[in-house]
């Protein structure tokens, strides 16, 4: 008799399989194992068309300054490219477990290269700069917890940063260089545990295959996901936690298996507060579901798992972590708030796709986003009542259905303006509950309709398009040119240099005004202390608003404190494409119908008690430290 894995069993799962070994004969590397070959089939064609992909999308970033409409199409066909032959591939039955392994994570790597080909070498996303800071207080002097004027709750969880410290300190390599390698380590590590949890529930590689390449088609995946953030390596984490908790159930290797489960619990703990409450929630779930509708297995391994990462995620937060509480109350607050007041009629419907001049969706990216996400509320439709039939009884299986039945409610929450960031935070989580159901669904229909490539390829794409158009505007998908408030498009070598001038020229932690993007690059690059009514409780933005300079201006720069005041002159001359100019506490914030008053920002030229000290031409830095030390 000789050993061999059976082609769709799980890792693990051993089975006998008849065959006889010939005498003096070794088994070549390329022989059967189940009855599939174990070489990886066509990955090297797949690898050189995703290859050709991401060279479309790094002309598309060529041609996006110059020609936007171009830019996109050159965008699109590079993305399709890389995603629809592996995709093509994973869904039919021709390849081994090994190479559906492969290809996912090849998928996975490919897609994250298309966000880190729009900006090699740079830290552009907002919440990169956020990172930044918390990165940089713990580099400088070896200590956490150092507050954080962009994201309060930054410090608080500061997994990703140590990791990205430890990493630079042993490859003496930079932020800009490390950050990425660690996001990339940690889309592998999500790829292949989506590929194994899959594989593992539903017993099936195929299956886990084509689960993975539908999760990439969440609105977060492509950029959210990649960007150097928190949540980009805490969810990989709570993937990993959940195949090791499915592990410790099954009662294979079970030191491994509690071990891998205890270490990535208590890693989210302390990496991301809304994936550690997600994962506890899905883990306590998982647990009712398995001690009510008991099976031939113990329940008690999710049970003490679901009690560890309660208790791990609640003791963070009530020791390091307790502004997480008030940051996601907040969030989710506002949220329900615009969504109670858009049911009862006291609150009108956010305009959906709605974008300042020269930024409007193109039509075509409108139908596909309408067309991507009925086709995908369809299909889940179908494949969950498929997956109550044959897997109900199954504990995680239940998870996944509460998963995806959650997910239409969340695109009602689009048609607020606060609602809208929760919906999008959403998908990346329950993505994870509804990859497995649709990729089940669509094999079982495969099998007893003969519904093949030909339609089931095609809507998949449809419901990619949908995604990624739903997830990031489309000049924010490749480079383009400067505007006011564009989040990426409005970081340029100004506000870099000015950010620069201050570390070298003033010292670290000044305490400084400016609006939304410098605010970043100041805090992030020049390490000040940018003040707002976030992190102050005072909004400075109003002291900059009126013609001439009043006393409650500089009573309003005194009790925030504030030494540095910059002034960005290309504020005043458009509309921000973000709705802010500085934050939501500001005058007109959210609804501005004309730029920012020149006069606002040029009336600290002369006035008493200040200075100018910097000026770039569009960028001045004034001096107020005299002019607020002087208010009695």
């Amino acid at each position: 008799m000789s050993l061999g894995v059976q082609q769709d069993a799980p890792p693990g799962s051993i089975r006998l399989a008849p065959g006889r070994r010939e005498r003096g004969r070794a088994t070549p590397r390329s022989a059967a194992v189940g009855g599939r070959p174990t070489t990886l089939g066509r990955l090297p064609a797949l690898a050189l068309t995703s290859a050709l992909g991401l060279l479309a999308v790094t002309g598309a970033n060529l041609l996006g300054p110059g020609d936007p409409s171009l830019a996109l199409i050159a965008w699109w066909c590079g993305v399709m490219l890389i995603w629809l032959p592996v995709t093509v591939r994973l869904w039919g039955r021709e390849a081994g477990p090994a190479e559906r392994a492969a290809l996912v994570v090849l998928l996975g790597a490919s897609l994250y290269l298309v966000h880190l080909v729009v900006y090699p070498g740079e830290l552009r996303d907002p919440d990169e700069f956020s990172h930044l800071r918390t990165w940089a207080d713990i580099s400088a002097d070896g200590r956490l917890f150092t507050p954080n004027p962009l994201l309060l709750v930054s410090p608080s969880y500061p997994g990703l940063e140590t990791v990205t410290v430890g990493t630079g300190l042993a490859t003496d390599l930079p932020v800009t260089v490390v950050g990425p390698i660690v996001v990339l380590l940690a889309r592998v590590m999500l790829m292949l545990g989506l590929f194994l949890t899959a594989w593992e529930t539903f017993r099936s590689a195929r299956i886990a295959g084509l689960a993975a390449a539908i999760y990439t088609t969440n609105a977060s995946f492509v950029f959210f996901q990649s960007a150097w953030s928190y949540e980009s390596v805490a969810l990989p984490l709570a993937v990993i936690a959940i195949w090791a908790v499915h592990g410790w159930w099954s009662g294979r290797d079970r030191r491994l298996y509690v071990a891998l489960a205890s270490c990535s619990i208590a890693a989210v703990a302390v990496t991301h507060h809304l994936t550690s409450l997600v994962l506890t929630a899905m883990l306590l779930i998982w647990a009712v579901v398995a001690v009510a509708r008991p099976t031939s297995r113990s329940p008690r391994p999710i049970v003490r798992a679901a009690l560890w990462a309660m208790v791990v995620a609640v003791a963070w937060m009530l020791t390091s972590g307790r502004s997480a509480l008030e940051y996601l109350g907040e969030i989710v607050g506002d949220a329900v708030a615009a969504l109670a007041g858009l049911t009862v009629g006291g609150s009108g419907a956010r305009v959906l796709f709605g974008a300042p001049e020269g930024f409007r969706v193109p039509g075509p990216e409108v139908a596909l986003t309408w067309i991507g996400q009925a086709l995908l509320v369809l299909v889940l439709f179908v494949a969950c009542i498929h997956v109550l039939r044959r897997h109900r009884r199954d504990p995680l299986v239940v998870v996944f259905l509460i998963a995806a039945a959650i997910y239409p409610a969340t695109l009602v929450m689009r048609l607020t303006g606060a609602g809208a960031e929760t919906s999008q935070r959403a998908s990346e989580f329950l993505f994870l509950g509804m990859a497995p159901i649709i990729a089940d669904g669509l094999v079982h229909l495969h099998r007893r309709l003969a519904v093949g490539r030909p339609l089931v390829v095609p809507v998949l794409a449809c419901i990619l398009a949908g995604g990624v158009i739903l997830g990031t505007a489309w000049y924010l998908r490749f480079r383009g040119p400067y505007r006011v408030a564009a989040e990426q498009l409005a970081v340029e070598t100004q506000g870099v240099s000015a950010a620069w001038w201050t570390h070298e020229n003033l010292g670290p932690h000044q305490r400084i005004v400016t609006d939304r993007t410098n605010q970043k690059l100041q805090a992030g690059l020049g390490l000040q202390d940018t003040v707002t009514a976030y992190n102050s409780g005072v909004g400075p933005a109003y002291a900059l608003w009126g013609p001439s300079l009043t006393a409650a201006d500089v009573d309003t720069l005194r009790r925030g404190r504030v030494e540095y005041v910059l002034a960005d002159a290309r504020i005043t001359e458009e509309l921000p494409v973000f709705p802010y100019y500085f934050e939501a506490a500001e005058p007109e914030g959210g609804q501005h119908r004309t730029p920012w008053p020149l006069a606002g920002l040029v009336k600290l030229d002369g006035a008493d008690g200040t200075h100018r000290v910097f000026d770039s031409g569009d960028i001045v830095i004034h001096d107020v430290r005299e002019l607020v030390d002087a208010l009695p």
